[in-house]
């Protein structure tokens, strides 16, 4: 199951952080579809936000989870590229619902 934690800023437009974790397991290990679109849509964000706006997220990468945390929920452009990146993992969601959770958390992160 692949867990997609967030947070929005007060406005509730604005992202705060953003956690992925764990693995869809919908098929064998190097055949799993689900996780490789997930592996490809998390990877590109991750490096063009590494290119662009390094100075106002950081970027965590671990094994089987990846967490945005913003430090500038001014910034539009970064704002539109998380909601960018929000709304296509919302769109393999709603194909395969059954491998994905959605949490809107409040508080910092290490209220998981």
């Amino acid at each position: 199951m692949i867990k997609v934690f967030y947070r929005l800023h007060e406005n509730k437009k604005q992202f705060k952080y953003i956690k992925i974790q764990g693995h869809a397991n919908s098929a064998p290990k190097g055949k799993d579809l689900v996780c490789a679109g997930i592996s490809a849509i998390v990877n590109g964000v991750i490096n063009f936000l590494q290119e662009n706006y390094a100075e106002f997220c950081q970027i965590s990468v671990l094994p089987a989870e990846i967490i945005i945390n913003c430090s500038a929920s001014n910034n539009k452009n970064l704002q539109l590229c998380l909601q960018m990146f929000f709304f296509q993992l919302k769109n393999v969601a709603l194909s395969y619902p059954q491998y994905f959770q959605f949490f809107e958390k409040s508080g910092n992160l290490g209220n998981f």
